[in-house]
């Protein structure tokens, strides 16, 4: 996803949603600071205050938890948004996260919900990367099966009744 499309507010919901429960399922970070770091977030999503955006791809390491056993392991990359747009050829960011991109087990795209229901082509271009970035990791020769989840977000801020005209462009993926 790109700037502002909610990808570390989702990962920090999630957290508060699901984390350290010891009861049922949930996931479980695995890093002390990471945990500080996701609980303040959470803390602060539960106020109404989003997170500052990411500048500094960043890894989290995660399990699934059933009854606060750990069950499944999974790194979760949270990367600058602003990177599939940057003009600077020295980026070495956009290098780390198509590298992250090859070695990923699967993809989560965030798209937002805003910007989809918006008639006409002012996003196609930020679209046609997100594109071509997906079209890149479905390249690379992967161990098993390469799921790919699109989550929409920010769908609370959208008109009741909206069509998402900016899913079309998505069109040959889904």
């Amino acid at each position: 996803g790109h700037s502002g499309a909610g990808k570390t507010s989702f990962m920090a919901g999630l957290y508060k949603y699901l984390g350290e429960s010891a009861d049922g399922y949930g996931i479980s970070a695995k890093k002390e600071h990471q945990k500080k770091q996701l609980g303040g977030m959470a803390d602060a999503l539960s106020q109404g205050k989003y997170p500052a955006g990411t500048d500094v791809q960043s890894q989290y390491e995660f399990s699934f938890t059933v009854n606060g056993e750990d069950l499944i392991p999974f790194n979760w990359i949270d990367y600058r948004g602003g990177i599939l747009l940057s003009d600077s050829p020295d980026d070495s960011d956009m290098d780390k996260f198509m590298a992250a991109i090859q070695k990923a087990d699967a993809l989560v795209v965030f798209l937002d919900g805003q910007k989809l229901s918006q008639v006409g082509s002012r996003w196609n271009m930020e679209y046609d990367i997100l594109i071509s970035c997906i079209e890149n990791s479905l390249t690379v020769n992967h161990q098993s099966w390469f799921p790919i989840s699109f989550v929409i977000t920010k769908c609370d801020l959208v008109p009741d009744n909206a069509s998402f005209h900016g899913l079309g462009r998505f069109e040959n993926l889904l």
